[in-house]
């Protein structure tokens, strides 16, 4: 059973992260972020994962980031939930619509195979098996075979789902800041959509605003 450490304000009830994760993981609580770097210097048992909630601390993530680099670098991952994410920050986020999901999400990101992310991410129904380069649609659809480069773009779009990443975003991203034509991101871009018709989500581009992640009831 992995450790989480869990940053938020009391008084959620059952919709506390703290409250979605007992029983899953060994959890525990911090009501403030000066409790968090206090008290957690001095704890003996170190954290697998910290989840903060973000909208309760929204100035201060930054550079929680930063702290637990330093005083816990065995943490896994950062996750910050109720924030919209930043293309360039390596923290996950957890929208407020995945909170039901979050114990799910937590085994995955305590599973964390390497250096870049999570083997299985989800969005929704969406499930992506970074590792094995395939997804599916929970709970019982079959798993899709993807492409390596395909993996890696769908990958980035779960990440910061129904938010346009634009073309220097995906460069930066995907091909480490290597130029690549419009048309071939195009071309990468209209297969992964193929390969989604399986689930309810597709690509959203728009001219000059670049590509998102939508579900179809979402979508134009």
């Amino acid at each position: 059973m992995g450790v989480v450490w869990v940053i938020e304000k009391p008084g959620r009830g059952e919709k506390s992260m703290a409250g979605l994760l007992q029983g899953d993981v060994a959890v525990r609580a911090f009501a403030s972020i000066r409790n968090f770097l206090k008290l957690g210097r001095l704890s003996a048992l170190k954290p697998n994962a910290i989840l903060v909630r973000g909208d309760d601390f929204a100035g201060d993530t930054e550079n929680l980031e930063k702290l637990i680099e330093i005083h816990w670098p065995q943490a896994k991952a950062l996750v910050v939930c109720g924030l919209a994410p930043k293309p360039d920050s390596r923290t996950y986020f957890v929208s407020e619509a995945h909170y039901g999901e979050l114990p799910f999400i937590v085994q995955k990101l305590l599973a964390k195979t390497d250096d870049e992310g999570l083997r299985y991410l989800t969005a929704g129904e969406l499930c992506l098996d970074f590792e094995g380069k395939q997804f599916r649609v929970l709970p019982h659809g079959e798993w899709n075979h993807l492409t390596f480069k395909e993996t890696q773009i769908l990958r980035y779009l779960m990440r910061f789902q129904d938010r346009y990443l634009s073309h220097e975003d995906l460069c930066n991203e995907i091909w480490k800041g290597v130029k690549v034509s419009p048309k071939s991101v195009s071309s990468h871009m209209s297969r992964l959509r193929t390969n989604l018709m399986s689930s309810h989500f597709t690509i959203e581009s728009v001219y000059g605003g670049g590509y998102r992640l939508v579900h179809h009831d979402s979508a134009p």
